[in-house]
């Protein structure tokens, strides 16, 4: 890995399964913290050496080849890791349908919200607690995050788009397809069959018609 081709702040992340990233804030603090930089190749080397397949049956996970690749560190302007919008794109007529989550302060207070498409507090949550005194800004470019998530998602019957907002420009993270390997709970239980019956399987042949 040429480390001299690298930003000053990066991070470096595994491309075939959950959890295979190093956070570097500081390049030339990390590559003389001889603990710090051993330990976090040796996390990746470990999960460059693992299927996440076998651990949650993911089968979209199972023959990737794995990879490490190196992106930008998201900073907001308080210098914090950007906050998090997934949108759980069930439905793309009724847009009423679809939740975004909102993950705040990840490594330090970490908490997630789920707000409902007009940004109102969702009626469910996962099985946490969620503080209603402080909740999340409507990001400034919304609307267009919406209708990015819409598009990103039109051949998939049910996909989570993970986005980010800093400065009012938009960083695309990923697709999801299995949202926490499809075992989180809902908080009432009862919107575990509420959102099941809003997922409209289809086979990928229809959708490309």
């Amino acid at each position: 890995m040429d480390f001299d081709i690298l930003p000053e702040s990066f991070v470096l992340k595994t491309n075939h399964d959950c959890g295979g990233y190093v956070i570097v804030e500081d390049k030339i603090k990390f590559l003389r913290d001889i603990d710090l930089f051993s330990s976090s190749m040796q996390k990746l080397h470990n999960h460059l050496h693992s299927n996440y397949y076998y651990l949650s049956r993911e089968w979209h996970y199972k023959d990737i080849k794995p990879k490490i690749f190196a992106e930008e560190l998201l900073i907001d302007k308080n210098g914090k890791l950007a906050d998090t919008y997934k949108f759980h794109i069930f439905d793309h007529k009724n847009l009423n349908n679809n939740y975004i989550q909102v993950t705040t302060d990840r490594f330090n207070n970490y908490q997630r919200f789920i707000m409902d498409s007009n940004w109102n507090i969702a009626p469910f949550n996962f099985t946490y607690e969620v503080s209603k005194d402080k909740l999340p800004n409507r990001p400034s470019e919304f609307e267009k995050m919406f209708e990015i998530s819409l598009k990103l998602s039109k051949m998939f019957d049910y996909v989570r788009v993970d986005l980010y907002c800093i400065d009012n420009r938009i960083y695309i993270g990923e697709l999801t397809f299995t949202h926490g390997a499809a075992g989180e709970k809902l908080n009432p239980n009862c919107w575990d069959k509420k959102l099941g019956k809003l997922w409209n399987i289809r086979k990928l042949s229809d959708v490309a018609k």
